[in-house]
């Protein structure tokens, strides 16, 4: 059996699982935990991506990845069968790499802040969502002979994710994220050089429902 027949099997087991929770909070009257409400929460996070230099003459990219460490709060509307919400969070990083034809020794981002809307479909302790939004993060590169510069970068990010309500008060979560930050100029005493980079982030959390 190939991996595409384990993955297709596994989502539509998946889908089953989903539409027949979903159709007991029907019987039920609607689902049987309430997801409204403010949250707060911790979280770990693993990232991998590229960051791409640019001094108008020529051009480089290489990998970055690090771990973070970070914090989110937020607050869910419920209608329905239908969860809409708003969420913040920010994170200290060791997101780092080497490259640029050998003369960056460093490219480091230190900090990431979102701000994130998320549209979910709940199933009694199980959340399904969906969360896109904007993203701000200060990076610095040192390159050989011109010393280190930094700046800030805007972005935009898109994910999903998958929580789940151990009890009234606890939740655990899972998700994705992709983050693609606008290109910034870094002026050094010898020339400038255009940064740009994107991330792919895994991302486990703890969170508490007030």
């Amino acid at each position: 059996m190939t991996v595409m027949h384990l993955m297709s099997r596994s989502l539509l087991a998946c889908i089953a699982f989903a539409g027949q929770a979903m159709a007991a909070d029907l019987d039920a009257g609607g689902p049987s935990y309430d997801w409204s409400g403010t949250y707060l929460g911790l979280t770990g996070n693993y990232s991998f991506g590229s960051a791409n230099g640019d001094t108008g003459c020529c051009a480089d990219n290489f990998s970055i990845d690090g771990l973070q460490l970070g914090a989110l709060a937020g607050y869910n509307f419920t209608f329905d069968y239908v969860l809409a919400g708003l969420e913040a969070d920010a994170g200290m990083l060791g997101i780092d790499g080497v490259g640029f034809g050998g003369g960056v020794d460093d490219f480091d981002v230190s900090t990431m802040a979102r701000l994130r809307a998320r549209l979910g479909v709940p199933i009694d302790n199980l959340l399904l969502f969906v969360a896109a939004g904007l993203s701000l993060s200060t990076a610095s590169a040192n390159v050989v002979g011109s010393g280190s510069r930094s700046n800030w970068h805007l972005g935009w990010n898109a994910g999903a994710g998958v929580e789940y309500a151990m009890s009234e008060r606890i939740i655990l979560r899972a998700e994705y994220i992709y983050d693609g930050m606008a290109a910034e100029t870094y002026r050094y005493a010898s020339n400038t050089v255009d940064f740009e980079w994107t991330a792919s982030t895994v991302r486990l959390g703890a969170l508490i429902k007030f």
